[in-house]
Order: C-alpha cells, then sequence, then structure tokens
C-alpha cells in the first residue's frame, strides 16, 4: 500500500497546520502506552476532529484502546483467513469513486449473497476495518463519509446473527474512534428489518451519529440527496456494477494482505505502561456481564 503523502494534504488544507501535526507528533511520543504513529495518521485525526488538539488526542487514545480491547475485529488480520475469505463473498464494501457536491466520499455496501445463514456480522465488521484502514491510509482526509446499506432482500435471518455486544463495540469505535466525519449513515431500500436494526442500534450511538442516520424506502428518495450518477448500474448510475466492485474489493484485500499482516500488533495500547489506572472493555463499552443476540420475536 501507498501512503497518501502528507504534502498533499497540506497544501489541500488551509486549516492544516504543520505546527498542530508536530504537536500531535510530540505529544504521543511522551505517552508510554501508545504506539507511535506517522505524520499522515496524525493528519486524519486532525482534521477527523476538526483541528481541536485535545479533542484528536482523546480521539487517538480511545482508537488505539478499543482496537487493542476489540481482538475480534482487529486481531488475526488476514485476508486470507477463512472468516474473510467467506465475507467477501458475502458482503460488498467499498469507496465509491467521486465526491458529493459537499466534498463527501461515499462508502457502499451491499449483500451479495442473501442467504442469511452464510451472514457473518464480526467478519464482516473485520472486513470493513480492513478496508476502511487503506482506504483512509492511502487516500487522505475528506470533507466527510457517508456510509449508505443497500438494505434490500436483508431479512430477519441475517438480525438474528447481528451480537449485541459486536454492535456496541463496533458504533463507539465508528463515531469515537475512527478518524473521518460521518456525515451520514444512509440505510436504503428500507424495510421492517431496517426498523428493527434502528431501534437496536439507537441505545449505542452519541447524538450526532443519531442526526446523520436516515432511511430511504425508495430509490428516488436517496437519489433527492446522492446524485444517481454515483450509484452503480444496477442503480441507473455511472458507476461499475456491484459484480465489478466486489472484484475491484477483492482484489485490494489480495493486493494488501502482506503489508496488513505486517501492521498486525502496531496498532494496540500496552495497558500495564498506561499513566494511571489501567482501562479495560467496560470501561470503553460500560459492559457488566454478557450481551446476548437479538432475540427476535
Amino acid at each position: 500500500m501507498k501512503w497518501r503523502d502528507p504534502e498533499e494534504e497540506y497544501s489541500a488544507r488551509p486549516d492544516l497546520k504543520r505546527e498542530d501535526v508536530q504537536k500531535i507528533l510530540d505529544w504521543i511520543s511522551k505517552q508510554p502506552h501508545l504506539p507511535k504513529i506517522s505524520e499522515m495518521e496524525a493528519i486524519l485525526f486532525l482534521h477527523s476532529c476538526y483541528y481541536s488538539l485535545e479533542q484528536t488526542k482523546k480521539t487517538i487514545d480511545t482508537y488505539y484502546t478499543i482496537r487493542t480491547h476489540s481482538p475480534e475485529f482487529f486481531a488475526k488480520r488476514d485476508t486470507n483467513g477463512n472468516d474473510i475469505l467467506d465475507s467477501r463473498e458475502t458482503l460488498l464494501q467499498i469507496s465509491l469513486p467521486g465526491l458529493t457536491a459537499e466534498g463527501y466520499k461515499l462508502i457502499f455496501v451491499n449483500f451479495m449473497d442473501l442467504d442469511s445463514s452464510k451472514f457473518n456480522f464480526t467478519a464482516a465488521c473485520k472486513q470493513f476495518s480492513f478496508l476502511s484502514d487503506l482506504h483512509l491510509w492511502s487516500e487522505g482526509t475528506a470533507e466527510g463519509h457517508i456510509l449508505i446499506v443497500n438494505m434490500q432482500g436483508v431479512g430477519f435471518g441475517h438480525l438474528a446473527r447481528v451480537g449485541l455486544l459486536q454492535l456496541k463495540k463496533y458504533i463507539t469505535y465508528l463515531q469515537d474512534a475512527l478518524p473521518v466525519r460521518i456525515k451520514g449513515l444512509y440505510f436504503m431500500n428500507a424495510n421492517l428489518v431496517t426498523d428493527k436494526l434502528v431501534t437496536m442500534m439507537k441505545p449505542f450511538m452519541n447524538k450526532h451519529l443519531v442526526d446523520a442516520l436516515q432511511t430511504f424506502t425508495t430509490m428516488e428518495a436517496i437519489f433527492r440527496i446522492i446524485p444517481q450518477e454515483m450509484f452503480p448500474k444496477e442503480f441507473g448510475g455511472q458507476c461499475k456494477s456491484m459484480t465489478e466492485l466486489q472484484q475491484d474489493m477483492k482484489d485490494i484485500l489480495i493486493k494488501n494482505r502482506d503489508f496488513l499482516l505486517k501492521e498486525e500488533g502496531t496498532r494496540f495500547v500496552q495497558e500495564n505502561l498506561r499513566p494511571g489506572k489501567p482501562k479495560t472493555a467496560n470501561d470503553l463499552f460500560g459492559i457488566e456481564g454478557n450481551f446476548k443476540k437479538l432475540d427476535i420475536d
């Protein structure tokens, strides 16, 4: 993988100050529990936090702490693992080309195989973590990101395979740690399953993410917000077909396997070195006891 050149970010972002990036790098070098980060990573965090130094520091600590305490998503980063080999046949997750009028990038999610018995929610989140890491590190910042999930054909059998603990963990990561400006969380072709899913999600979401969430029952409704031409061919757009996009996603995962394996283990905290009291999963997620899977009546 080729990292985005920080100089391109300084040229594109007038509010991005070299001295602020250096302050973040100096700060993290003095945190014994945190891993060292690159200049590009510091830029991503600063930009996602609208250049607030204190918020950036908090987000960096949260990012690495969540990754440490969620090994089901962030450990064993082998894109040839059986869970990912299965997941990439079931689920398309990819950044679509182009930008909205506001300068937002679109992340598109679609179920390629609607057999719910093949859906593995934990593997889907793990696959998304691979792809979002590679996307951010190679493409850099954006004014915002919109995550679009196509719910067409998704049934209650899929929902039954969503673990509430894993759902809470990954929502916490998305809203509190991932270095992006989330401008939209859109469910298109929404149905009764979507309503149930949203009901499950909302207790775990902060106000910003709740405000960003929208459901669309028709394509005409979402086309009023997102230009139709940005969507895959199946929706009348000018983008590639979903089968072609799925192959692109597979190629990305295959091409970057060695890189991700090499990076494994470098983005975790050492709780025994944290100043003060070490953090636990309960500190992060407010978990007491065990969550059970959704019981669908």
